[in-house]
Formats: C-alpha cells, structure tokens, sequence
C-alpha cells in the first residue's frame, strides 16, 4: 500500500495517490513508474538504503520465478563453492569448508526458503518478516517493504488505519484507490505465483487455500473478533479482496476501486463505470501505466477449473462476487474477462531465441552425423562386394572352363597382395609337376641306365 503521491508533493489532496494494492491484481507496474523503491531509499537512514533497494530487488525477482535461479546471491555461491574447491583440493585446507557452507546456505534461502511458495508457511513467514524488521528494510513514510506489523507494501486499508500509517482523513480526501480483478482468474493468478512448482495442481492449490481461509473465518466467528486480519497469522494473498477495501461493516475505505478488466476502456471515448468518475491524477497515471507480466500459462485461465475447484473459488470470494459485482459462473466470467497478457497466443507461446538456436544446431548436427553413417555404411557394404568378387576370381574358374579376359582384367586392377598370393599359388603348382616328373624318372631308371620293365 504506498503512497505513489504523497500530499505535501501534490498541489491538491485528490493529486495525492494512496495505492491499496491487493495481491495479484496489477499495479506492481505503478510502484516502478513512480519509483517508490528509490525515494524510499532516498528517506531512508544508513543501512535501510541498503535494505530498501534489497526489498525491491527481491521483489522484482520472485515476479520472475517461484523459485529463481539466475540472482546474484547464487552468483555469489557459485563464487563461493569454486573458492571453496580449490583451497580444499589443491592446497588441503580444512577450513576452506567455510566456504562450502557460505554457498550452500546462500543458494538455499535465495532459491526455496525466502520465496513466494515458502511464505505460505507460517512459521517462515513469521521469520522473514522479523528478519525484514531487523535489517531497516521498510519505509513507514512512503508505506513500502516489511515489518513486525506485516508487509507494508500489501497493508489493507483497514490495516494502514488500525497501525495508524494512514489516518482516516487522509484515505477520503487522497486519491485512494485499490484496483480488484475477477476472483476466478485472480485464483489462477495466485496459483502460478505461490504453487511449489509444477508439481502441485490447481486442485490441490485450491483446496488448500479453501481450507485455510475458513479455518480463519471460523475463529474469527467464534471469538468475535473484527480486527483486521494480520500478516503475522495469514498470508496476504490468501485474503479476499474486500478485505483489502472495505471494513468489516461493509463500508468502503478506499476512494476508488478500479477493475483491473475495465483499465483498457480508459483510451477509449466512452470509459467503464469503474474508471468513468476517478480523479485526473488518478486517470492520468492507470493510461500510463506500463503493464509487464513475465508470467505465461501453458493454457487460458479457464481450462485449469473443474466443476470442484469453480464451487470452491465460488464459496471462498462469495462476497467478493457480490462486492465487487462480478458473475458467479465461470462461463459468463470467461466471457467477460476474455484472454489475458499471461494466456498462450493460437498455436502457443514463440520459442525463446536461445532455444530455438540450441534446436537448429542440434537438428543440423544431428542429420549430418544421419548422413555420414549412412555414406560410411554404403562404402563398408560396397567394399565387402567388391571383396568377395575378387576372393571368387582369385579360386579359379569351373574344370575345363577358361576365365578369358575377364580374369586378365580383374588380374591387372588386382591389389599387389593379391597378386603375390596368386603367383605363389602357381610357383606352388610348378614345383608339384617338376617333383612329379623327377620321381617317375628315379622309378624307371637304373645305375646300368636300363629300365626296370627292360630288366624284368
């Protein structure tokens, strides 16, 4: 809940803008365009600057990613493992397991313990908050970052006038104003936000949070209480949106409340009754505003509900719908919301640039190496042919038969180990015939040189 516009910097207390800025609603774009994180940090003493800045870059990050990956307190342990592995390996140091541990612990709290998902247990909460308060990382002036009391920046006006942050006058004579969406598309919104990765349904997402939120609505009906409900016992985003905007009586606490699906008409020359009467100030800074969402959903909005999971968002923002004055049916809700920025285009989300670069290299290396098995294939099969044609002339030819020119041919173009083999192969036969010959001479001759069939 910042002030965008504080009234000592407005000419006129409607040019002041008190934003009530309920979760996954829109509006994280305003805090960028009127730079509240730096003029936080610019009031700010001492470490709080630091601190301040930390808020808002932790808060830009978990935009981005559930659990993020690419930050710099991970460049930093990565930093710190290498440090950590070559004093231990190269030089034996026991003491470089200090590093190790440096590493460890940084990439685990930036990665999964100090995230959207993790804040939806308690107990972390409660630390993360102490912590906040602890490091000076808020600004009860401009109404940003995180204390003991809660996070500033997602305060309910019931909550900015019970703390007394914002007093009572301020928030009727400023430009409040609290910008409101369709429950059943802010539940998927939320579900993308705080789901523990891909692994968690919808379904089960949403019995969780339906669980919870009437748990809390049983204790408070049962003790009586009215007090706004603190941060310290739920998580803000579990709260419906009339908390945000309305006292528990039902009156409404914030000047202007903006549906987030009527923002668009603004440009146009006949704007929706949400936006139709808010102040020039106000007016002035929704048509400028920017609208970023890094969030894209593998399928519309719609298509996560069942006929379970649309009764249970139905009975948990039951006054939300009646409030606020969205339908209760899903149909006519889709109907009227249509498709948002985070809804896959026809034919799905464009491949990142990176890639579809990997892919075509891969695609390409791929067939090349298709192409050369193929050719080394062929060659392997073309030289066993040629082989066995020659190991077949190489044996001879049929009795009686001549190989002709064909075996002169295959002869001349034979390999040199072919042809020593075929004319050792003859020399063979040769020597065989000359042995022949010798032996049947010693048979029919004598020393007296007569024959023994003449002496017989």
């Amino acid at each position: 809940m910042p002030w965008l516009l504080r009234p000592e910097d407005a000419t006129d207390p409607l040019e002041a803008l008190l934003f009530i800025h309920v979760p996954r609603c829109g509006g994280t774009s305003l805090t960028k365009h009127f730079h509240v994180v730096s003029k936080s940090a610019q009031e700010a003493k001492c470490i709080s600057k630091l601190t301040l800045h930390y808020f808002g870059y932790r808060y830009r990050v978990l935009e981005d990613s559930n659990f993020p990956l690419k930050t710099w307190e991970n460049l930093y342990a990565l930093c710190a493992l290498i440090t950590w592995a070559v004093l231990y390996f190269a030089f034996e140091y026991t003491w470089a397991w200090s590093f190790f541990s440096q590493a460890f612990g940084i990439f685990f709290s930036s990665t999964f313990l100090f995230t959207a998902p993790a804040l939806r247990v308690t107990l972390i909460r409660r630390v993360w908050i102490i912590a906040l308060r602890v490091i000076g990382a808020y600004s009860t002036k401009r109404l940003y970052g995180g204390h003991t009391t809660g996070i500033i920046l997602h305060f309910t006006a019931q909550r900015m006038l019970a703390t007394h942050y914002v007093s009572a006058q301020e928030m009727s004579t400023a430009s409040s104003f609290a910008i409101v969406r369709n429950p059943f598309s802010r539940m998927v919104s939320i579900y993308m936000y705080n789901r523990c990765g891909s692994c968690e349904s919808f379904k089960g997402f949403v019995k969780e949070w339906h669980r919870k939120l009437k748990r809390r609505e049983k204790i408070r009906l049962e003790t009586g209480a009215h007090d706004p409900i603190e941060e310290w016992d739920e998580y803000c985003h579990l709260l419906p949106m009339h908390e945000f905007t309305h006292a528990a009586d039902g009156k409404q606490l914030v000047r202007y409340i903006v549906k987030q699906e009527e923002h668009k008409s603004l440009h146009t020359a006949t704007p929706s009754p949400s936006v139709k009467n808010i102040s020039t100030a106000l007016k002035e800074a929704l048509m400028t505003m920017p609208h970023t969402n890094n969030r894209k959903r593998s399928k519309p909005w719609k298509e996560y509900f069942d006929a379970e999971t649309e009764q249970l968002v139905r009975d948990m923002y039951a006054r939300d719908f009646e409030v606020f004055g969205y339908s209760p049916s899903l149909n006519e809700s889709a109907k009227a919301v249509g498709t948002t920025a985070s809804d896959p285009p026809p034919g799905g989300w464009p491949e990142p640039a990176v890639v579809s670069l990997v892919k075509r290299v891969s695609s390409s290396v791929s067939s090349r190496l298709t192409s050369s098995h193929a050719s080394s294939r062929d060659t392997r099969e073309t030289r066993e042919t040629r082989s066995t044609r020659n190991t077949r002339n190489t044996v001879g030819t049929p009795e009686g038969g001549s190989s002709g020119g064909s075996d002169v041919h295959r002869a001349c173009f034979a390999s040199p180990t072919k042809q020593a083999g075929k004319h050792a192969s003859h020399g063979n036969f040769t020597s065989l015939a000359a042995m022949s010959k010798i032996s049947e001479a010693g048979a029919t001759s004598t020393p007296n040189g007569r024959s023994m069939s003449a002496a017989s």
